[in-house]
C-alpha cells in the first residue's frame, strides 16, 4: 500500500519530480520478482534494473512522458493486486512489458541513428 501512494504521488506530483522515478521502478521491480518466490528470478532482478535503467541514461528523449506513462502503468498493476484480480494484474503486467520492450528497441534504433 506504501509503494501505492509513492506512486500515486509521483503521478500527481510536479515534473521534475518524475527523475526520482528510477529507484521507484527499481522497488516496484524487485517487489515483483521477490512475490515470484523463485530465487533466480529474485537475484536477476538487480540485473534486470540495470539494464533498464541503462537505456534510459544515454537516451533522455522523452523521459519525463516515459517516466509518467510507468508510473501510471504500475498503479494499474498494483490496483490489480490490491482488488485480488489476478487477470486484470496479468493484463496490466504484460501491458507494461510490451512498453518496455518497445522503449528499449526505440532507444537501441535511436543509438543506430
Amino acid at each position: 500500500i506504501a509503494l501505492r501512494a509513492e506512486h500515486a504521488a509521483l503521478c500527481a506530483g510536479p515534473e521534475a519530480a518524475l527523475l526520482a522515478f528510477p529507484a521507484l521502478d527499481a522497488r516496484f521491480h524487485h517487489l515483483l520478482c521477490e512475490a515470484a518466490r523463485n530465487r533466480f528470478i529474485a537475484d536477476f532482478s538487480r540485473t534486470i534494473s540495470i539494464i533498464v535503467h541503462f537505456h534510459y541514461r544515454w537516451n533522455k528523449r522523452d523521459e519525463l512522458r516515459r517516466n509518467r506513462d510507468a508510473v501510471a502503468e504500475h498503479l494499474a498493476i498494483i490496483d490489480a493486486v490490491l482488488d485480488g484480480d489476478a487477470a486484470r494484474a496479468a493484463q496490466a503486467l504484460d501491458h507494461h512489458l510490451a512498453t518496455a520492450y518497445t522503449t528499449l528497441m526505440a532507444s537501441v534504433h535511436w543509438a543506430e541513428g
